[in-house]
């Protein structure tokens, strides 16, 4: 989602310096074209706050969906420095938790200049909590201009469909810790010809644990990074241990299951594997896409499960049924089309802004 807004950045001649808060996300951050550095975002106290944007000299701040950093934005305030939100969301947890504290957060609000907020309830809960309303505006999603249908690196197609043998394919992708245990109880109650799973851990620095849990398991499997099968028997799961390929992953997947959901982790990306037009299973903690996920229950194109039993009833009706899991897939990739436009939208509101605090 970041990559559409730092592209259309760059090509006004704005360059971006990304921070990140994990190790994971600065390595992702350094694939990005259209950034002129990557750094440790800084812990909001005013010496680190203040040293950092004294570094970088920015011309503007800009926080992407659900962060606000009181100390980093009086700093940002008193320097002159205007800050933005884009593709804002605030949960009513968050709501509560700000408005608690409003009285505080009156000078940190005061140095945004603009807040691009997903949806109409995004755009009130940030108004509750003593936003100003003429700076706060509903641009919706990025993440749908950010999800167009990846392309699977040739070596993976061919490992994978060769490994699948003919079988349906589940892509279970972004799963946290506690959700490998769920995927693969659930696929325990399905044949091996019937699906072939594409396990796909959010965070690389689990990959090892990921692979040792298979191997505790006696399942039969392959590392993307290796290539050789693990344990006896034909494979049953393909471990994407890299990053940047679930994108393309779900190219290749029948179903698809979203992490983060089934345990309290708030979700992952939803409008990936619905670009592809694959169906869309996810869980019940999805606070974090909550306006994703229930659009894609509104539109038939996704469906929500609880459990290991659910997970796998859900994936065997979707195998068994061709017909159904089109007419699932054609509704997720129809929404993620016509949600367009955020990006466009959010750029025609900031860069003004941008231009003022260049100068």
């Amino acid at each position: 989602m970041a990559r559409t807004l730092i592209a259309g950045l760059a090509a006004k001649g704005f360059p971006v310096v990304l921070s990140s808060t994990t190790p994971a996300g600065r390595a992702v951050a350094a694939t990005m074209s259209g950034t002129s550095g990557v750094f440790h975002f800084p812990f909001d106290l005013p010496g680190f706050a203040g040293r950092t944007l004294d570094a970088i000299r920015p011309a503007a701040f800009v926080s992407i969906e659900t962060e606000i950093w009181p100390v980093l934005l009086r700093q940002c305030g008193r320097r002159g420095v205007p800050a933005l939100i884009v593709n804002g969301r605030i949960s009513e947890r968050s709501r509560a938790r700000y408005g608690a504290v409003a009285g505080l957060l009156r000078g940190s609000l005061a140095a945004i200049r603009m807040a691009c907020m997903q949806t109409e309830t995004d755009a009130r809960r940030l108004v509750a909590i003593g936003m100003p309303e003429e700076r706060v505006m509903v641009s919706g999603n990025m993440k749908f201009d950010g999800a167009t249908p990846g392309e699977p690196d040739a070596a993976l197609r061919a490992m994978a469909l060769a490994a699948a043998g003919g079988a349906s394919v589940l892509v279970a992708g972004s799963t946290s810790a506690g959700e490998e245990e769920i995927v693969l109880d659930a696929m325990a109650w399905i044949p091996a010809d019937v699906c072939f799973l594409i396990l796909a851990p959010r965070h690389p620095d689990r990959f090892a644990r990921v692979a040792s849990l298979l191997q505790k398991r006696a399942v039969p499997f392959l590392r993307r990074s290796v290539g050789a099968p693990q344990g006896a028997g034909r494979p049953r799961v393909l471990l994407l241990d890299t990053v940047g390929e679930l994108a393309g992953a779900y190219r290749l997947a029948d179903v698809a299951f979203v992490g983060g959901s089934l345990v309290p982790r708030g979700g992952q990306n939803l409008t990936e594997p619905a670009a592809c037009g694959v169906p869309v299973l996810f869980g019940p903690h999805t606070q974090h896409v909550a306006a994703v996920a229930d659009a894609l229950l509104d539109c038939n194109g996704g469906e929500r499960v609880t459990d290991a039993a659910g997970l796998a009833a859900a994936i065997a009706r979707l195998i068994d049924d061709s017909a159904a899991r089109r007419r699932m897939g054609e509704a997720g990739r129809s929404l993620v089309q016509a949600q367009r436009g955020a990006t466009a939208r959010t750029m025609e509101a900031i860069l003004p802004i941008l231009a003022q605090g260049r100068h």
